[in-house]
Formats: C-alpha cells, sequence, structure tokens
C-alpha cells in the first residue's frame, strides 16, 4: 500500500555495502498497528506492506522508499530468526496496551462489525455440514455464527436467500428488547467472537515476548493503553506517532548496520546462551525443555499443575513446583 501524503523526512542514502533498512510493526489485534503504520506516512517517504509481501522490500527500497511492514506475531516474521542472521536492518516497534484496554476496545469492535453487516457477510458464505476447522471458514467471526445460522435457516429458510430481508431481520433481533430463542442464541455468537478474539490477543502476546527473548530482537514497545481508554486523536499523536518517529530517525540516523542496539546484542547473546540450558519437568515424565522462557511457561501449564498437585496430595514428590 503506497501512501498519498507528503513525507517530512527524506531518506538518508543507503550505504550499498549495508543491509536495506526497513521498519517491523508488530502488535496483538486491536493494538492500532496498522494506523500507526499509515501515520508514519506523514513523516517519512514509506510504504506499507504486509509480512507476506516481504518479497517485494528490495523493490521498495530502489525507489528509495522506506518499507515499513504491518504483523501481528506473523510466522513470516518469525522464520527471520537471530537478529545478527537478519537479512534486512530491522527497526522493531511493537504497540502495546495493558490486557484490560485491549480486551475493552476488541468487544467493542465486535459491536461495531456486528452492526455494520458482519453477520450478512458471513451469511454469504454459510453452508450447512461444511467444514468449520478449514479455510474461510475457520476464521474467527466465522465459526462462531454456525450454530446460530443452523438455527435461523431452520425457523426461517426463505431469509437467508434474500440478503435484504436477511439484513432486515437481523436489525430487528438486535435491537429488540426481548429475550427470545433467536436473541439469546445471537448474543451467544457475538459472545463467542469476543472471547476467541481475546485469547487471540493473549496468545500474540506471548509469542511477542518469545520472539524477543529468544532471537535478540531489539524491540521497542509503545505503550497505547491511554490511547484505547481514551480515544483522542491528540493521545494517539503524542503518546504513539511522535515517539515512533523518534526511534525511527534515530535508526535512520545509525552509519553502522548492526540490527540491534548494544544492549540488544547483550540481550541476544544472554538468549542464546539460556536457549542451551536443558530444564527436566519430573513431575511431567522427565520431559525436557529448553531455556528458561519454556519451562517457566511449561510450569505455568494446566496439565502440569495437575499433575504436582495429584503427586504432592499422593506424597511421592514434595518438592516439585
Amino acid at each position: 500500500m503506497e501512501t498519498e501524503n507528503t513525507p517530512q523526512e527524506k531518506l538518508p542514502d543507503q550505504n550499498p555495502n549495508s543491509k536495506p533498512k526497513i521498519v517491523v510493526i508488530m502488535g496483538a489485534t486491536g493494538s492500532g498497528k496498522s494506523k500507526l503504520a499509515i501515520d508514519l506516512a506523514s513523516h517519512f517517504l514509506v510504504e506499507v506492506i504486509n509480512a507476506d509481501s516481504m518479497q517485494l522490500i528490495d523493490e521498495i527500497w530502489s525507489c528509495n522508499r522506506l518499507p515499513v511492514i504491518v504483523g501481528g506475531t506473523n510466522y513470516y516474521i518469525q522464520k527471520w530468526g537471530q537478529a545478527d542472521n537478519l537479512r534486512y536492518d530491522c527497526c522493531f516497534i511493537c504497540v502495546d496496551a495493558s490486557l484490560p484496554a485491549l480486551d475493552q476496545y476488541v468487544n467493542q469492535r465486535v459491536d461495531v462489525m456486528v452492526s455494520t453487516g458482519l453477520l450478512e457477510e458471513v451469511c454469504d458464505i454459510y453452508k450447512s455440514n461444511a467444514d468449520y476447522t478449514r479455510g474461510l471458514r475457520q476464521a474467527i467471526g466465522v465459526r462462531e455464527f454456525e450454530d446460530f445460522l443452523r438455527y435461523w435457516n431452520s425457523e426461517c429458510p426463505q431469509s437467508s436467500a434474500r440478503p435484504e430481508l436477511f439484513k432486515e431481520k437481523m436489525q430487528h433481533i438486535m435491537n429488540s428488547s426481548g429475550e427470545d430463542q433467536p436473541k439469546l442464541k445471537l448474543r451467544e455468537a457475538v459472545e463467542k467472537v469476543k472471547l476467541n478474539t481475546r485469547r487471540l490477543v493473549r496468545r500474540q502476546r506471548r509469542r511477542l515476548s518469545r520472539l524477543q527473548m529468544l532471537f535478540g530482537w531489539n524491540i521497542h514497545f509503545v505503550d497505547v493503553t491511554s490511547c484505547l481508554q481514551c480515544a483522542s486523536d491528540n493521545s494517539w499523536t503524542v503518546n504513539v506517532v511522535e515517539p515512533s518517529v523518534n526511534i525511527i530517525k534515530s535508526f535512520l540516523d545509525r552509519t553502522a548496520s548492526t540490527g540491534t542496539t548494544k544492549t540488544g546484542d547483550e540481550e541476544m547473546k544472554l538468549a542464546q546462551r539460556d536457549l542451551w540450558s536443558r530444564y527436566v519437568c519430573e513431575a511431567c515424565g522427565d520431559k525436557e525443555l529448553r531455556g528458561a522462557h519454556e519451562w517457566e511457561q511449561h510450569k505455568q501449564g494446566r496439565s502440569h499443575r495437575k499433575r504436582v498437585s495429584r503427586l504432592r496430595k499422593a506424597g511421592i514428590f514434595s518438592n516439585l513446583t
């Protein structure tokens, strides 16, 4: 996506012997990473692309534009690996917020999507007895409505074949004050969408933390909590856009293409060293884990905690954690 705003900053001349510089904006669903990427066009000559379009990076640089890659914890980005092996000189910016703020934003966002036509879109691809574990139908915001649409098609089959009638019926259900069966089933489906999206946010945040620890990436975290809570354009500019612009300016002005700052290099070495540490969980049948992060994640897991509790009650191990 090429932006149309007039940039205020021209890109510095690229050293032919250095790695091409790129900006990677990450963040959980609903954090505002796409909005930030677009806003950066007011400050730099950029071209915003998705993480699965990274083959365009060299072409973008040849046009003297700064590639800005937008992705959550995208697996395309994750495959890059260790910081010192990166093909590009990367500036990682993570748009983050507190979980309560993200949860509230997700709930509001789903309500807006439902009121602006999500149900009609899902109805268009709905098929009875279809496999909702593959393809587009497994996406959050689709599979959760399967039970409701199956019920609705059995109660009012003619409306599904007429989009305008279906839309009218859905609006009537959502605006009704009663607690009849259609209203309850629709509300249940919407709540499932919200719940699954909130769970996705938590998985994405855990993966981002893991990327920083395992690969030694020098990720700059920008907190958008206050912006999600107050929805002020000025708050977004002051607390998110301006700090990000300063981070990128400093990154572009660097003469050495190292991929990380000094602190990032030190963190990377520690992370690499930690990956060689082997942990053995006796409670889980001597299961082996690599690194402190993986060990801590394992200990917090439900199955591990249940096994430890059961063994403690049986008096087999008293010092298990």
